[in-house]
């Protein structure tokens, strides 16, 4: 049957997905994460190269990492669904499960791909990057 705990852990999962949906709308579509990068555009060709490279390293980083924000919830969500005690599984074999399909090893190769990306991209942009002082702020 229907327990508390299958709920809860379809609610995380339906929570995570959203939260997977705010990261590619806030920081993908309307490119948010451009606002903590100081001298460079949302608009990768109004930047110089180095600039608009790294606007689009931002832009796939983020897809990839919404995609696996998403794609934890959906796991979690599928996990209360399908709930069996006898046939418990780790992430790391739902995402095997997953790449057997075509639609699913696209999802997982890109999913891995974006994350890689994103990680450059955290690397390549920590010269750009603005600390602003909470402290400050709040006075």
């Amino acid at each position: 049957g229907v327990t508390t705990g299958r709920v809860l852990v379809a609610a995380a999962g339906v929570v995570t997905i959203g939260v997977g949906g705010y990261f590619a709308y806030r920081h993908v579509i309307e490119r948010g994460f451009v606002e903590g990068l100081t001298s460079l555009d949302d608009d990768p060709s109004l930047n110089d190269v180095s600039g608009g490279f790294l606007v689009v390293l931002g832009l796939l980083g983020w897809i990839g990492r919404s995609i696996v924000v998403a794609l934890i919830g959906f796991f979690l969500v599928r996990a209360a669904w399908t709930f069996d005690p006898s046939d418990a599984r780790g992430f790391d074999r739902a995402l095997r499960e997953a790449s057997t399909s075509t639609l699913g090893s696209l999802l997982v190769l890109t999913a891995a791909a974006g994350l890689l990306l994103y990680g450059v991209f955290c690397i390549a942009s920590h010269r750009h990057r603005t600390i602003h002082d909470i402290e400050s702020e709040t006075s």
